[in-house]
């Protein structure tokens, strides 16, 4: 389905122009309500990755401890300490994600961007690439970059279907439709989602979100008179 840009609601006469930093507030804040939800499977799937690398190499001390200290490390020094002392193995790469989430946890946006920017540089053949790249477009949105952002979202939703991160960018390009004004084309992002994928374990979600854009969008109607 195509993509037409909609029609953002006109302003009320007598209402205060909106300046763009206002805007810009408003988006970042619609953003951080979010911001607990998403990049879901990255450090799941990091975990699994470093089982797997410990049942095989539990053997070797010197990485066995390595990936100790990546399931213990508490703050981003102790990652930016792992990564550059085991530069070289399979804790490094998968140190340098749990990086990239723990920056963006705490809302440093630019440093995570970054980092898993520097993880495409790094590893672009490595089997979480993707979660690196899942990671860079929540970056994008929480810079209020929504046009970058939603475009990476719908690249993603169009070539990775059956990608295990594929709901979230669904969800993803849903959200950057929405902080943009076109709130019919989210909500049938959502409806072709719940469509395609009936018993996915998303699609409660999903529905959640639908009916919350709903009734945001009655409220504003009943608002606006």
């Amino acid at each position: 389905m195509q993509e037409n840009k909609g029609i953002v609601p006109q302003q009320q006469e007598n209402q205060e122009p909106i300046t763009s930093q206002q805007e810009s507030d408003k988006q970042v804040e619609f953003f951080k309500t979010y911001a607990s939800q998403i990049i879901t499977g990255i450090l799941i799937v990091a975990a699994i990755g470093i089982a797997v690398y410990r049942y095989y190499d539990s053997s070797v001390d010197a990485k066995q401890e390595a990936a100790n200290k990546l399931f213990s490390a508490k703050n981003t020094q102790e990652l930016e300490l792992l990564v550059n002392k085991n530069s070289s193995t399979a804790v490094a790469p998968l140190a340098l994600l749990k990086l990239a989430k723990m920056h963006f946890n705490s809302a440093n946006y630019d440093m995570a961007l970054s980092k898993y920017n520097e993880f495409k540089t790094k590893y672009p053949q490595h089997e979480m690439v993707d979660v690196a790249e899942m990671g860079r477009l929540h970056c994008l949105e929480a810079r209020n970059q929504i046009d970058d952002a939603l475009a990476g979202f719908t690249t993603f939703t169009s070539t990775k279907t059956n990608h295990f991160l594929y709901a979230e960018a669904v969800i993803g390009r849903a959200r950057c439709l929405e902080q943009s004004g076109r709130h019919k084309e989210a909500i049938a992002v959502y409806e072709d989602f719940i469509a395609a994928y009936p018993k996915s374990t998303w699609t409660s979600k999903v529905e959640d979100l639908i009916t919350t854009l709903k009734r945001k969008l009655d409220d504003k109607k009943k608002t606006s008179g």
